[in-house]
């Protein structure tokens, strides 16, 4: 019975290592999910020639460059503009960002990347087009700071505190407590003798 604990433990450390390995980069994945973005409002907008800015988002300007075609394959969202007068279509982002929430296992932690943009075309009647794109993961606790980039607001995020166990909560210091009394009792007792 031991020995099936002792592989199954072995197993699954030796399984988050292995991913942990292939975890790719933050920014990476929010690049990736920002040209996927943009690819999704250019077919729901049209293929034409856009002027185009992204608001309420500190990040804004790169999230601009990330949503226009690196390749420029598609002839929307090819012009960045400053100002909302000047946009054709503007990109709200409604939740731009990276969070990290705690797993099963004490040591790993839930990486959840989140694209949700709305795009508002001022031509024909406003139309409105969202996009939400969400890439989850699991990575190591160690890992994190290598994967996460402080480069924007939105490639990093706060990792919440392990949690604990009942063991390190409550039981281990009161064995600690009883051991310190015991040690002191013992000293005083046999120096007394």
């Amino acid at each position: 019975m031991q020995r099936c604990s002792i592989i199954v433990v072995l197993a699954a450390v030796l399984a988050v290592a292995a991913h942990a390995q292939d975890v790719e980069p933050t920014q990476r994945v929010l690049e990736r999910l920002l040209v996927r973005a943009g690819e999704e409002i250019c077919s729901r907008a049209g293929d034409s020639n856009v002027r185009f800015t992204v608001s309420q988002h500190p990040d804004a300007p790169w999230i601009a460059t990330m949503l226009r075609d690196p390749a420029n394959s598609r002839g929307c969202l090819s012009q960045i503009v400053d100002s909302t007068a000047s946009a054709q279509l503007v990109i709200v982002c409604r939740d731009v960002q990276t969070t990290y929430a705690n797993a099963q296992h004490q040591d790993t932690v839930v990486r959840s990347v989140v694209v949700d943009v709305a795009a508002i075309q001022r031509e024909n009647g406003s139309q409105f087009h969202a996009v939400r794109l969400v890439d989850t993961t699991h990575v190591a606790r160690t890992e994190v700071p290598m994967l996460d980039s402080q480069q924007h607001m939105a490639t990093h995020g706060v990792v919440p505190a392990r949690p604990t166990t009942l063991w390190e909560d409550i039981a281990q210091p009161v064995v600690f407590i009883a051991a310190a009394v015991v040690t002191v009792v013992l000293l005083f007792t046999v120096r007394s003798q």
